[in-house]
């Protein structure tokens, strides 16, 4: 399972760093959460952040927090949404031939780096079907038909470029490191 290989990558095979359940009961979480990041957050903890760069939000944060992650989207772009072409956000009031509209309401963030750049569930139908975006949130877009243990563990591992988070230099997979966060998502 891609969960166990991704807990592998991250952590060596060692469990997460015995806290209490990170995922709040269900009365507590008004999202729903795909399947996968459910697992993962089970087999590897939550709230962790790779290299000190890539933070992965924990269910209560992500819960607390989506509504503001639209929010900044929109006073950053003045809209509702954006049109998107070939990995690039199209300038304001621009559609043109091919271009496909994002509504911001549909984008949960879930993960996210220092620099700005974001990682969004984009929520259309089941969230098991939900699709990965991958933005800088002004200028770059990727958009990605896998799960987000998926994303992860191909992106650490290299076997997935991504224009927004991919360098030279990161990710490098034989010198990851983890580390976990305490978080109050209260």
């Amino acid at each position: 399972m891609v969960v166990d290989e991704l807990r592998n990558l991250l952590l060596g095979g060692r469990a997460g760093e015995g806290r209490e359940s990170a995922i709040p009961s269900c009365d507590e979480i008004s999202l729903p959460l795909p399947t996968d990041y459910i697992e993962m957050v089970a087999k590897i903890g939550s709230d962790f952040s790779i290299d000190k760069k890539l933070i992965v939000k924990g269910p209560g944060v992500i819960d607390r927090f989506f509504p503001q992650s639209q929010r900044d989207l929109e006073y950053i772009h003045k809209n509702t949404g954006f049109f998107v072409r070939g990995g690039e956000i199209l300038p304001a009031g621009f559609s043109g031939s091919g271009a496909e509209w994002i509504s911001f309401s549909n984008l949960v963030c879930w993960a996210e780096d220092d620099s700005g750049r974001k990682l969004f569930w984009e929520r259309v139908g089941n969230p098991d079907g939900w699709r990965i975006v991958a933005t800088d949130c002004v200028a770059k877009f990727a958009r990605y038909e896998i799960t987000a243990t998926d994303y992860l563990y191909k992106l650490l591992r290299r076997s997935l470029f991504c224009s927004v988070f991919t360098s030279s230099r990161w990710p490098d997979p034989d010198r990851i490191q983890v580390i976990f966060h305490r978080v109050d998502s209260g």
